[in-house]
């Protein structure tokens, strides 16, 4: 009987493993972690296993969510929405950019990334699509004739949060 809660606590420490998909499940982790543990410290198991089997959910848990997380970061990027704003030197305000509009600045590609010329008043009309549904990757860069003086910048963030960072 003792060795069956041993193997149970087991079972629960390889799910335990497996609920690190993202830090957001700590709490199905803790549960199933610490029931893990009750299991295999009243089994006949030896102080060894018990030990193994304590510290193993945690260790690997944590590498198995950041193998989780670098991959669905990756597979984010690869699908993001990229755009430079290019803006003037001197700019201050907010940027509005009308999308799909016939009269608009053409489509250019730089890099895998959509180049935007932004005006004085901040007013943009863009004949391409910026339709995406999930993450959105701008940079934002002060430039003066063909060089960056300033670049403000975000990068990946679900559309419609402000998230700005300065990068100098």
């Amino acid at each position: 009987m003792k060795d069956l809660f041993f193997t149970i606590g087991r079972i629960l420490g390889v799910v335990t493993i497996f609920l690190c998909i993202n830090f957001y499940y700590i709490v199905f982790f803790s549960i199933t972690y610490f029931l893990s543990l009750i299991f295999i410290w009243i089994s006949n198991s030896t102080i060894k296993n018990k030990i193994v089997w304590t510290i193993l959910p945690i260790v690997l848990g944590f590498l198995y969510m950041l193998i989780i997380d670098r991959t669905h970061q990756l597979i984010l990027k690869s699908k993001s929405l990229s755009v430079d704003y290019i803006l003037p030197l001197n700019f201050t305000g907010e940027i509005i950019v009308f999308d799909n509009v016939n009269c608009g600045q053409n489509k250019v590609i730089e890099n895998e990334r959509i180049v935007i010329q932004v005006p004085e008043n901040g007013i943009v009309y863009y004949s391409g699509s910026l339709n995406n549904e999930g993450y959105i990757d701008n940079v934002f860069r002060y430039e003066k004739g063909n060089m960056t003086v300033k670049t403000l910048y975000e990068s990946m963030f679900w559309e419609g949060t402000k998230e700005y960072h300065e990068q100098n």
